[in-house]
């Protein structure tokens, strides 16, 4: 499985999961939200597909993943964000 192929198909998970469960699509309620889901998904990803070195996440995850929060930004772009 492709990093795109784990991108796409986790993120699309997301979305259902925002439109199921009716969350917010912005603010910091939702930036909580999407990080916890996001690092589930990190955590799960680099257990099944572990890095060759230790201290580094899997290559099947999105740099994205780690970078947009940090950077203040949404992880899936199209809820707008924050």
């Amino acid at each position: 499985m492709s990093q795109d192929t784990v991108r796409k198909v986790i993120e699309d998970r997301w979305r259902e999961r925002v439109k199921a469960q009716g969350f917010p699509t912005k603010g910091i309620k939702y930036q909580k939200l999407e990080l916890e889901f996001f690092l589930g998904a990190m955590t799960a990803i680099n257990a099944m597909d572990p890095n060759a070195e230790a201290d580094k996440l899997s290559t099947l995850v999105p740099p994205a993943w780690v970078i947009c929060p940090m950077s203040g930004r949404p992880i899936v772009e199209d809820h707008g964000g924050r």
